[in-house]
Parts: structure tokens; C-alpha cells; sequence
């Protein structure tokens, strides 16, 4: 966590739908303002829910939700000042991009609030699509859209679900670059999902692994990446060879041989597959099946 204020602290959240079992399971997670978050894990780990409930649109079961220190956990969508990027764009049909765009800025004059549209257009690349519907756009142009109507009011934290995933790698890579600084200059506190561990570590100040609605560790890509918490961790950051053992306090017993590692009894270690060498045993012979 960076000295900065914290825009987002999450306590204890636990969210489900009615007759079901929890999805978000009593999470803990602080962002700070102009930090970027970003949450990795499988389909059906509970990240858009979490998304959901932060924003207001899923009632929590458990917990507490506060934004720049006050407590928003049963505080209405519209007033949460919480800016949101959907998987489906969840654009308005019947308006242009501009007014898309212009929807959350009605506090702003009228000449401010047409600059604003025109630098959040320029942005994203659509400064020439400005009348136009959205249908009239393809999913990448839309998502653009989106985009731009997110992060046109300042909000003070911004919910992003899968928000460069319909954009050729070129133009993803360049405006994902574009978004994000202008995001970390106005200092908005970013908590974004994606399936792409690339693009997870390319943009990310800090990663928060999710599995079966727990987040299991949060830190540094490093930091996970070289210390993982449990089995699932190891396997899902860059993959890994997971070894049973045996520990006496300095060593642990492995197929592979000794492993100095201050553990006792039954412990499960995770071997990266660039710290495994292969080299010629005169006590025996072995055989490389795969690589």
C-alpha cells in the first residue's frame, strides 16, 4: 500500500444472491487514491460481484464499504460518486456519443461540460464519431464510449470490468497506456478486472488473487509471484510444479530430493519451472518427458 489517502476500504464484505450461498466471502482490501488494482482469478470467482456491491448495485449480506472514510455500504448508486465500466458498455441507445458522454456532467456548464466531451472523445480516438448512435458503432468503438462517459466526471474511484477486452492488441496496448495515466493524474483510485495476466502486470500497481469468492493474497506481482499463500496462488500467476514434502525444520523431502525450506511435517512446495536444472547423475539415470 502507497502513503496516499485511501479512497476505498473494504471490510469484511460478504455478497450473495437470494437463495444462495455467498459469492464475495468476508473481503478485505484497501485502494489508495492514484493507485491501480487490479483483480485476477477464474470465471465465477466473484470479481464482478464485487464491482457490483462496491458501486451499489448488489445489497451486501456482511460487512462494510467506505469511500474517502465514509460509510457507503447502504448509500444509493447515484450518490456514490463511483464511476463504472461494464462488460456490456450499457450505453444509452437513443443518444449520441457526446450525450453518452455528457450524461454524468450536468453540474458543469454548458461551455465546460462541452470541453470536457470533446477531451474524453479526443481520449479515446472518437472525436469524429461525436453524433453518432450507438449503433452505429462496432463493440471495440462502443467500449471507447464507456470509457470515456467512466472517466469523464472525475469520479474518485473507477470500477473497470474487462475494459480493453474487445480492442485490437495495438490499439489496447496504446490506449490502455493513454486511460490509465490520465487516470493516475487526476488521481482516481482504479479497481479492475480482467483474465489477462499480460495485461494484469503490464498495468497494475498491485494484484489481488480471487478464488471462490476469497481473495487469497494481495501485494506486488513480485511479491505473489515469489511467495504465494496456497497451491492455487503458485499454479495461477505463471504456473509452477507443486511438490509434496516432508519438513524437519531445515529441510523438506521431495521426489526431487532435498529442499532447504524451515518447515515440519506435511507441506506442499511450489518449484518454478526456471529454477529446475537438468544435469547428468552418476548414481543413476533419468529421462525428460516433457518441457
Amino acid at each position: 500500500m502507497t502513503a496516499n489517502r485511501t479512497a476505498l476500504r473494504i471490510q469484511g464484505l460478504s455478497v450473495g444472491y437470494p437463495g444462495g450461498p455467498d459469492v464475495v466471502k468476508a473481503v478485505d482490501l484497501e485502494v489508495a487514491a492514484g493507485e491501480r488494482l487490479v483483480l485476477l482469478g477464474p470465471s465465477g470467482a466473484g470479481k464482478t460481484t464485487l464491482l457490483r456491491a462496491i458501486a451499489g448495485f448488489e445489497r451486501p449480506r456482511a460487512g462494510r464499504i467506505s469511500i474517502d472514510g465514509g460509510d457507503v455500504s447502504t448509500v444509493p448508486t447515484e450518490r456514490r460518486g463511483v464511476g463504472y465500466v461494464f462488460q456490456t458498455y450499457a450505453l444509452f441507445p437513443h443518444m449520441s456519443l457526446a450525450k453518452n458522454v455528457a450524461f454524468g456532467l450536468r453540474a458543469l456548464s454548458a461551455p465546460d461540460r462541452a470541453a470536457r466531451v470533446r477531451e474524453m472523445l479526443d481520449l479515446v480516438g472518437l472525436s469524429d464519431f461525436a453524433h453518432r448512435l450507438p449503433a452505429e458503432l462496432s463493440g471495440g468503438q462502443q467500449q471507447r464510449v464507456a470509457l470515456a462517459r467512466a472517466i469523464a466526471p472525475r469520479p474518485p474511484i473507477l470500477l473497470l470490468d474487462e475494459p480493453f477486452s474487445n480492442l485490437d492488441a495495438a490499439l489496447r496496448d496504446r490506449l490502455r497506456g493513454q486511460v490509465l495515466r490520465r487516470l493516475s493524474a487526476e488521481r482516481t483510485a482504479v479497481l479492475m478486472v480482467t483474465h489477462d495476466q499480460s495485461e494484469a502486470l503490464q498495468t497494475a500497481d498491485r494484484l489481488a488473487v480471487m478464488h471462490a469468492g476469497s481473495l487469497l493474497r494481495v501485494g506486488s506481482a513480485e511479491l505473489i509471484y515469489r511467495e504465494p499463500t496456497t497451491a492455487f496462488v503458485a499454479d495461477f500467476l505463471g504456473g509452477t510444479n507443486l511438490l509434496d514434502g516432508v519438513g524437519d525444520g531445515r529441510n523438506v523431502q521431495t521426489i526431487l530430493g532435498p529442499i532447504p525450506l524451515a518447515a515440519r511435517g506435511s507441506v506442499q512446495i511450489s518449484v518454478r519451472p526456471h529454477d529446475v536444472d537438468a544435469a547428468p547423475d552418476e548414481a543413476g539415470d533419468a529421462r525428460v518427458e516433457g518441457r
